[in-house]
């Protein structure tokens, strides 16, 4: 039982937590990403706290000139890693 208290206990402070957006669009329910088996490493933990260096993070910083992902549809972001198909086999070929 204490774990159950716990566990809601992590969850709300992660819920009320103004810190962790990106993380959070990945993984809202704590006892759920808990109970999965993910390797990480450095690359997929930059990416999924929003550090990784993404094309529309380096442009807000104005490093690069322009967001937008080679592929020409959308801005270059997490989600772009993650969600595109069609970035992904853009990354192949090139």
């Amino acid at each position: 039982m204490e774990l159950f208290y716990q566990g809601q206990h992590y969850q709300s402070v992660w819920s009320c937590s103004t810190k962790g957006n990106t993380t959070k669009e990945y993984f809202p329910i704590v006892a759920e990403r808990l109970n999965m088996n993910i390797s990480t490493n450095q690359h997929l933990t930059t990416m999924l706290t929003g550090h990784g260096n993404i094309k529309s993070g380096l442009h807000h910083f104005k490093i690069t000139t322009s967001p937008s992902c080679p592929c020409g549809k959308n801005d270059k972001t997490t989600d772009t890693y993650f969600t595109n198909v069609n970035y992904l086999r853009h990354k192949e070929k090139t």
